[in-house]
């Protein structure tokens, strides 16, 4: 394995340990998406890869949206979005790092991914100026073997679980009823 390939492979392991959940500071961790009822989703995948593996942004997007709405959480337009309180947008963000192996042939990819929950707030030392800030944010990055696609789902799978399980802890009781009890949007 060269220098370089290893370099990698440390950068996106300390990638993962350095993940974050970041939240309102007096609000507790699920203060940030209190009162989230839909998202924007934005896809970004990058990387030769992930493109090889069949990766693609309109994939992710699907499979993202689909694990929001069987969390009963609205996939917005952009119409929807632009009308929305605080202009929640999801970014995904799906990034790979080729692996040389014996003869140079590809041993595998490392894959970094995340989700970021993106938010207009204002700031508290100027409360008329609003900026685009991430409020909540997951990661995770995976060696995975060079045509293995399937595991880059699962990851994305799971992180946006984790992302539909806050939101739903955040607001499990809305109007005396779990969100979880009402019915699926068709978008």
């Amino acid at each position: 394995m060269k220098a370089r390939e290893l370099a990698a492979i440390v950068a996106a392991m300390m990638v993962l340990n350095s993940v974050t959940l970041a939240h309102a500071r007096n609000g507790g961790p699920g203060a940030s998406v209190r009162g989230l009822h839909g998202v924007f989703v934005s896809v970004r995948v990058d990387g030769k890869s992930l493109a090889a593996s069949g990766l693609t942004d309109s994939q992710v997007w699907s499979a993202v949206a689909l694990r929001l709405r069987l969390a009963n959480l609205g996939v917005l337009n952009e119409k929807e979005w632009e009308k929305t309180p605080g202009k929640p947008y999801l970014f995904v963000s799906l990034n790979d790092t080729m692996l040389s192996g014996q003869a140079g042939h590809p041993a595998g990819y490392v894959c970094t991914c995340s989700l970021d929950l993106m938010q207009d707030v204002a700031l508290s030392r100027e409360p008329s100026s609003h900026v685009d800030a991430c409020t909540w944010s997951r990661g995770a990055t995976l060696i995975v073997p060079p045509t293995d696609a399937v595991q880059v789902r699962m990851l994305v799978d799971n992180l946006a679980l984790e992302f539909t399980n806050a939101v739903t802890a955040a607001n499990s009781f809305v109007s005396g009823r779990t969100l979880l009890h009402g019915p699926l949007e068709n978008h």
